[in-house]
């Protein structure tokens, strides 16, 4: 909008757009205050949503971490954990053993189960025997029952069928 059709506007208005107007500009504008204190209240209920929001994150993350210490306390995960390093150790031992393997404790300790299995068929080293003693039934046929039922006495319905 350039001057011109500023004064034209100003010279056509109505003296209720020209009270609104100054109204506008001198920031006592029902409407503008309106707008600026929702702006303002809009602004304060995004702040408070986000910070509801970190609070969440936080309870979240902190129940995450405990689920997750509590799930490494359990005596199925530490045993795992144990057969898992024991199969480590004898594969290490195994490429020791064969004498071609050149690399360190410590480098070879840093390297996957997967990375070291591929190592000891290079080598042609023996493979450690699995070993499937911590491994256990499923809990499903843990929980059944492993005894027969007796058998259903049939001696009254004979009788009764050779009595005919």
């Amino acid at each position: 909008m350039n001057k011109e059709a500023i004064v034209k506007f100003l010279e056509a208005a109505t003296p209720e757009q020209i009270a609104a107007l100054g109204a506008t500009i001198e920031g006592t504008n029902p409407a503008v205050k309106a707008a600026q204190e929702a702006q303002a209240k809009a602004e304060a209920d995004l702040k408070a949503a986000q910070e509801k929001a970190a609070v969440d994150v936080k309870a979240a993350t902190d129940k995450a971490a405990a689920d997750v210490k509590t799930a490494q306390e359990d005596p199925a995960y530490v045993a795992f954990k144990a057969a898992e390093a024991a199969k480590k150790e004898a594969t290490i031992k195994a490429l020791k053993d064969t004498g071609r393997c050149k690399m360190t404790d410590e480098v070879l300790a840093s390297k996957t189960q997967a990375e070291l299995d591929q190592l000891v068929e290079l080598a042609g080293a023996p493979k450690a025997a699995v070993d499937f003693s911590g491994v256990g039934a499923s809990r499903e046929v843990a929980a059944k029952d492993k005894t027969v039922p007796p058998p259903a006495d049939l001696s009254a319905a004979l009788a009764a069928r050779n009595k005919k």
